[in-house]
């Protein structure tokens, strides 16, 4: 467990370098990562750590790092994907705010300790070499056997297997980061306020990696898709920035364009 724990904590820690470091430190590791790409099995030799980087990649498939925060935006609506981790836009809602709300305790490392048995750590910056990954841990709790499971946190009721992708991603980085195995994380629900646990099944991890090379395409190919304008578009929080029942009216674009390039 010592080991593990002293690994993740040293991941952990190195978010606290300053911003000038952490970028000293991406640069030197990129320089190094594209020296050694032409010799690397891998497409994705350099995944930075710490930050989780979009535009880094956009347009370069060999570099182009996919957050883990992307795969549930993603999985709501690939529109919303694209305007938040492709623009950079951003808005907040009731549904945001008690999300981050609800994260406070989860986000801040210094409350790391030992419960229950185990060690658990808040805020572990992830990453993936091989899958171009990289994110940031909720809880990871570690046994006394050595033994690593991360544990996504939602604040509300689950809806389809959006979190048991997300926690699946941070499986995979942190066998890759551990060199250990993994067979099962958790999901813990504020709405219920109840700790589901999740097998990190076969299908399960190809459904992952499917997604994120899907998200990886989009952020490559840095285009915009269609708005979807069903029911998920009033729960969200970009609707004002997307337009959903302007923009997939192609009649009234027309018209919109026409307006804007005449004058």
């Amino acid at each position: 467990m010592a080991h593990a724990s002293l690994r993740l904590g040293q991941a952990r820690d190195s978010c606290r370098l300053g911003d000038q470091a952490v970028q000293a430190h991406c640069e030197r590791r990129q320089h190094s990562r594209i020296q050694q790409r032409t010799h690397s099995a891998s497409p994705f030799a350099f995944a930075p750590p710490i930050q989780e980087i979009t535009e880094l990649g956009m347009g370069d498939p060999e570099i182009a790092v996919v957050p883990i925060s992307a795969i549930e935006h993603f999985e709501y609506c690939p529109r919303q994907c694209a305007l938040i981790h492709i623009d950079g836009i951003w808005a907040d809602n009731p549904h945001t705010v008690r999300g981050a709300r609800a994260h406070r305790r989860t986000d801040d490392p210094t409350k790391s300790r030992k419960e229950r048995g185990k060690q658990v750590l808040r805020a572990v910056p992830l990453w993936s070499e091989l899958h171009g990954l990289s994110g940031r841990a909720d809880v990871i709790e570690v046994s006394d056997d050595g033994a690593v499971q991360p544990v996504e946190h939602k604040s509300g009721v689950r809806h389809g297997i959006t979190a048991d992708l997300q926690v699946c991603a941070q499986a995979i980085c942190l066998e890759e980061m551990l060199d250990t195995s993994i067979s099962e994380a958790a999901i813990w629900y504020g709405g219920p306020r109840r700790r589901f646990r999740v097998d990190l099944t076969s299908e399960l991890r190809r459904s992952t990696l499917h997604t994120i090379e899907e998200i990886r395409q989009q952020l490559v190919e840095g285009v915009l898709p269609h708005a979807p304008n069903d029911s998920r578009c009033s729960q969200c929080q970009l609707r004002h920035h997307c337009l959903p029942e302007t923009s997939a009216n192609a009649a009234e674009v027309a018209v919109y364009l026409q307006q804007v390039l005449s004058v």
